[in-house]
C-alpha cells in the first residue's frame, strides 16, 4: 500500500483543490450577490461545468480500485501465461529427446539385427515378441 500512497496524494490534492474552488466560488457569490437567490441564479450557469468536475473527480475515486483489480488480473493472467509457455517448451523439449532416443535405439536394433548370424536372429524373433514386433 505504501506505493498507491506515492501515486495518490496527486489525486487527493486536485480533490481537495476542486473542494476548496467550489466552496470559494460559492463564498464569492453569496458576497457580490447579497441574497442566496441571486447567488443560484449566478451557479445555473456554472452548473454544467461543476457537474462535470465533480463526476471526473467521482469517477476517478470510485473506479480505481477496478482499475487496480483489472490490472493485477492481468499481471496474473500474463505470469500463467509465460508459466505456461515454459512448461510447453520443456515439454517439447523432453519429446524431441524421446523422439531422438527412439531414432537412434531404433537404428541400433537394426544395426545389432543386420550383424546377427541369421539362426541367432529367428532365435531371438521367436523368444521376444518385441524384437518379433519391431523386425
Amino acid at each position: 500500500m505504501h506505493g498507491n500512497r506515492n501515486i495518490d496524494w496527486p489525486a487527493a490534492s486536485v480533490a481537495a483543490a476542486f473542494i476548496v474552488l467550489v466552496l470559494g466560488i460559492s463564498i464569492t457569490a453569496i458576497i457580490k450577490y447579497g441574497t442566496v437567490d441571486d447567488a443560484l441564479r449566478w451557479w445555473d450557469g456554472l452548473s454544467a461545468f461543476v457537474g462535470l468536475l465533480t463526476g471526473a473527480v467521482g469517477t476517478f475515486f470510485f473506479t480505481r480500485g477496478q482499475v487496480n483489480a483489472a490490472e493485477q488480473q492481468r499481471t496474473a493472467a500474463e505470469q500463467q501465461h509465460a508459466q505456461a509457455q515454459v512448461q510447453t517448451d520443456q515439454e517439447r523439449t523432453r519429446a524431441n529427446t524421446e523422439r531422438n532416443l527412439a531414432k537412434d535405439r531404433g537404428e541400433a536394433l537394426t544395426a545389432i539385427a543386420g550383424n546377427l548370424e541369421p539362426n541367432a536372429l529367428e532365435d531371438l524373433k521367436q523368444k521376444h515378441p518385441a524384437i518379433r514386433k519391431v523386425l
